[in-house]
């Protein structure tokens, strides 16, 4: 049976790409589109091609990942860091099944990790998906390199980790809950995604400018193996190119061409009586304990206040409409 490339091509293109020993390494996989390697066409032969040549490039002070991502909390399932397949494709399936890969415990993006750094990367999951001391901001810090197999950047999330962190207009955190099963005990748990405004098609993600910038800037790196290609870039530079993007356009990585309108903000005049006190850019824990107490009827001052303060903390329009309108 006709084969399409070797373990040997594949770590040549691993390094052609720029990765080095040492590196740690997000792959995004689409193993299947490479074709059939020389060793042979079982699933398992082909994860251990590919794994193998990660492995011989990074050497054992390297760290390769993967999203095993389950969106359990968003489908109202539970989560098992131990047992819950991971939706990412067979390459990351079977390293969460590696006996020395550790996988983090986020209910909604989890990742898997197998060499010198698995352990900082996947520990003590925080409840923000894409905030403070999250698995993409300790990439980040890694000087890590994201890897496509036979994908684009449309695949790559840690684009919404640089969206978090720039603020953009368009997404907004999500409180989700659920329970995680570990070593047999279900725990009541949460966690908060990042989310796009669904209702607005003019969201959607595009990468299609990051993509231009990063090639014309020679950030992103490729180099075809088999039937298909490899494409690496840093998390660093992906960071930098969009946050450039985002100073000119602030819906640089969506469809929309719309450059983003400044908030309409609104202060209800008996806001004070209410002593509420939030830093800019507070966590929802501090939103929460701050607005909790307030009165939550429609018609209500507590309404007006809540909306006040929430408009100080994402960019939002607060319309007024006289009574009968």
């Amino acid at each position: 049976m006709r084969s399409h490339y070797s373990f040997n091509e594949m770590r040549d293109a691993l390094q052609r790409c720029g990765l080095n020993r040492g590196d740690t390494v997000l792959c995004h996989s689409n193993v299947g589109f490479f074709g059939r390697p020389k060793e042979g066409g079982t699933a398992e032969i082909i994860v251990q091609t590919i794994l193998g040549a990660f492995q011989e490039v990074l050497g054992p002070d390297g760290t390769i990942i993967v999203p095993t991502f389950t969106y359990s909390f968003c489908k109202g399932e539970e989560f098992d860091p131990e047992n819950s397949s991971s939706k990412m494709g067979l390459f990351a399936e079977m390293l969460r099944r590696h006996p020395l890969a550790r996988r983090s415990e986020d209910p909604i993006f989890s990742v898997a990790a197998l060499g010198a750094r698995s352990q900082e990367l996947t520990e003590n999951a925080p409840q923000e998906c894409f905030g403070k001391n999250c698995f993409w901001e300790r990439l980040l810090n890694a000087d890590g390199v994201i890897c496509f197999m036979n994908l684009d950047l449309n695949y790559c999330n840690f684009n919404h980790y640089v969206e978090r962190c720039l603020n953009v207009p368009y997404r907004y955190d999500k409180l989700f809950t659920g329970y995680i099963t570990k070593n047999g005990i279900k725990k009541k748990s949460s966690a908060i995604h990042f989310c796009r405004d669904l209702s607005n098609p003019g969201t959607l993600q595009s990468v299609e400018l990051l993509t231009e910038t990063a090639v014309r800037e020679g950030a992103l790196r490729s180099c075809p193996v088999g039937r298909g290609q490899l494409v690496c870039i840093r998390a660093a530079e992906i960071y930098c190119l969009t946050e450039q993007g985002f100073k000119s356009n602030p819906w640089f990585m969506t469809v929309s061409a719309k450059a983003a309108k400044p908030p309409i903000l609104i202060t209800a005049p008996d806001v004070k009586q209410f002593n509420i006190s939030l830093q800019p850019d507070a966590s929802m824990e501090e939103m929460i304990e701050a607005l909790w107490p307030l009165p939550r009827d429609i018609v209500s001052d507590g309404y007006d206040a809540a909306l006040s303060v929430l408009s100080g903390q994402v960019p939002m329009i607060i319309h007024e409409y006289a009574t009968g309108t």
